[in-house]
């Protein structure tokens, strides 16, 4: 049980430091597009720029979209949560 607790402690000490660093831009009147370009998610950017991808709107994004899509396409903090995932509890594929 403790190492679950240490588990969710890490994982909500992971993105309260995305929080914080989101939270610490906006208060520099930054944009959130600037947060995601600080991060290695921004070759996604890139990526959904150049295949002409519509799926987002960067520079009208809100700061939970950014951080959502931080989490979801940054190598870093998905090397960070992959330590966490459970294994699975069956080897077929459904």
């Amino acid at each position: 049980m403790k190492n679950k607790k240490n588990n969710s402690e890490e994982i909500f000490e992971i993105i309260s430091n995305l929080h914080h660093a989101a939270h610490e831009y906006e208060s520099s009147g930054l944009k959130p597009i600037d947060l995601i370009k600080s991060t290695d998610a921004i070759q996604e950017i890139d990526i959904h720029e150049k295949l002409g991808i519509e799926q987002y709107n960067f520079y009208n994004m809100s700061w939970g979209e950014a951080c959502h899509f931080i989490i979801t396409y940054s190598e870093y903090y998905s090397d960070q949560l992959k330590k966490f995932r459970a294994d699975p509890i069956s080897n077929s594929l459904h």
